[in-house]
């Protein structure tokens, strides 16, 4: 009976396939940590858990350095010997809200995530020198990032948006010049005037936000209120109101002569009240406008530059 040799060799490596086969997807089945999950904007809470371990890998379908990285990424996972440790990946071109929330400046980026605690790895990124961080727990040696910028905070909330608004530009950007075949300058200019409008706009809210909240504060001075005279400061005193009425009783029954004399004497006694009034009245002022300015030297000067003036106005009267 002749073997033929060749048909029997064919079907024992067939058989050792299938064996190798069955045995991966039994090794598979019992280490379900094994598989790499895609992460979104539904699911990515998932790996902040306080009780559980992740890594995480951010890539892109057009980064070449992803592409290299991507399989090494899911036979980690398979290799790993930590039941713990599960894998995620996130893709940044369908994902940009969780690159921003991430903060991915480069790619691939793989995160190290313990009880809610997120670490960079920045190290050497093949299978056997990760597996190997991971068994040694070398990811306790590295600081974890800022509570500014944990990807659950708001402002990495809002740092999200702002990459999606971004990504979403970039698409209005390519329909207008792709499908509706604009050129380049003009989509710019659209651009240009929407960015100014719209911060046009927001400036405006702000404004009316703040006013709003704190209120238009009244700018106006603190009116003076100056003081009225006093009984001491009248511009007659009571001595010179007797004097002034004696002078006009004793001049009823004299001559014109005497009367004429009578009436200068009482001119120069109503000037000599007007300039006591007013010598009065100027330290008045000098005293109230010293009050307001603060300063006892200010007002004191200032009196006796009214003190000077009315001396020589007598000088003058009397020349």
């Amino acid at each position: 009976m002749r073997v033929m040799w060749p048909s029997c060799l064919l079907a024992a490596i067939i058989l050792a396939m299938s064996c190798l086969s069955c045995s991966a997807a039994t090794n598979k089945k019992d280490k379900p940590n094994a598989i790499v999950h895609p992460l979104d904007e539904s699911n990515w809470t998932a790996v902040m858990d306080p009780k559980g371990e992740w890594m995480v890998e951010f890539i892109a379908p057009w980064c070449p350095a992803c592409k290299d990285f991507a399989p090494e990424f899911q036979r980690l996972a398979e290799w790993n010997q930590s039941p713990h440790v599960k894998f995620a990946s996130v893709d940044v071109h369908e994902q940009p809200g969780l690159s921003g929330r991430f903060l991915i400046t480069a790619l691939p980026t793989v995160y190290h995530i313990k009880d809610g605690v997120v670490r960079y790895y920045n190290y050497i990124r093949d299978r056997e020198r990760m597996s190997l961080w991971l068994a040694r727990e070398d990811w306790f040696k590295v600081n974890p990032v800022g509570t500014l910028l944990y990807p659950d905070s708001i402002q990495m909330g809002l740092v999200g948006s702002f990459f999606k608004l971004s990504m979403n530009l970039k698409n209005v950007h390519s329909w207008m010049t792709e499908d509706k075949g604009m050129p380049n300058w003009l989509t710019y200019v659209i651009f240009a005037i929407g960015t100014v409008a719209l911060g046009g706009v927001i400036g405006v809210l702000l404004v009316v936000v703040i006013e709003a909240i704190t209120g238009r504060k009244n700018t106006n001075e603190i009116p003076i209120h100056w003081p009225t005279p006093t009984s001491k400061l009248q511009f007659e005193s009571k001595e010179d109101k007797e004097a002034l009425r004696k002078k006009t009783d004793q001049s009823g029954g004299d001559s014109p002569a005497t009367s004429a004399t009578n009436t200068d004497e009482e001119d120069n006694l109503a000037e000599a009240t007007d300039e006591k009034s007013g010598t009065a009245k100027q330290k008045s002022d000098n005293e109230m406008l010293g009050s307001a300015t603060g300063t006892d030297e200010e007002g004191g000067s200032k009196m006796e530059a009214g003190d000077k003036a009315v001396r020589r106005r007598k000088a003058r009267r009397e020349e």
